[in-house]
């Protein structure tokens, strides 16, 4: 599945806010990597366990191996924008920690992107740290929409470039983006047909500008 949207997009988005992404245990650092890995490359993340689990059990998560490179932290080594940096499980962070890496740094300081680096359901915010306790990175073997080349996944018809559905529930809310954490922009109604422009994880984004829409619920017209 192509990616969505670029990493600079993504961050522009969720800077200063708290992602829940699983809607679970309220805003963690793993629920901005979901996001991350649902929003830019269109992986599906699963239940992979905590921070730290995402570099200790990188090599049987095939979401994680198949799409990134698991490298390991060095006195030389400096982490790349896009690179997904985990810290080890520790007395004080027993889940580890994870973020994203701006890019920005040396082989003694680096800045990254962090939900609940203090462990009060943090929001999204860039912060500077030194190297202690980093176990290494994972790199994206795709880097076209880290790099802001990538974007977004085109649909699939006759003529390559849209389709049409007919809405299929009574009312379905149309959101801001390709997901029901979006806000509600509108709704369309039952038996209406629209121009979907753009797939994204089962999501349609439709040509009027509207926004997007659950593809669950319409069939093709």
């Amino acid at each position: 599945m192509a990616a969505l949207i670029t990493l600079v997009a993504f961050i522009a988005r969720w800077l200063g806010k708290g992602l829940d992404f699983d809607r679970a245990y309220g805003v963690q650092c793993v629920d901005l990597i979901k996001g991350y890995l649902y929003y830019v490359f269109g992986i599906n993340p699963g239940t992979w366990g905590n921070a730290h689990a995402y570099y200790d059990n990188f090599y049987s998560i095939p979401g994680l191996y198949k799409n990134f490179t698991r490298i390991t932290n060095t006195p030389s080594f400096v982490p790349q924008k896009g690179d997904i940096i985990v810290w080890r499980k520790t007395a004080r962070m027993p889940y580890g920690h994870i973020a994203i890496c701006t890019g920005e740094g040396n082989t003694s300081w680096f800045y990254s992107w962090d939900q609940n680096w203090r462990g009060r359901n943090d929001a999204c915010a860039k912060i500077k740290h030194d190297y202690t306790g980093v176990a290494g990175v994972l790199r994206p073997k795709n880097q076209a929409n880290v790099n802001g080349s990538g974007s977004g996944s085109s649909v699939p018809n006759g003529t390559g470039t849209s389709y049409k559905v007919r809405i299929t529930a009574g009312r379905l809310n149309v959101r801001s983006g390709a997901g029901t954490q979006y806000r509600i922009n509108t709704v369309v109604k039952q038996g209406e047909i629209y121009t979907i422009v753009q797939t994204f994880g089962g999501w349609g984004k439709l040509k009027s500008g509207a926004g997007w829409i659950s593809l669950t619920y319409t069939v093709r017209a």
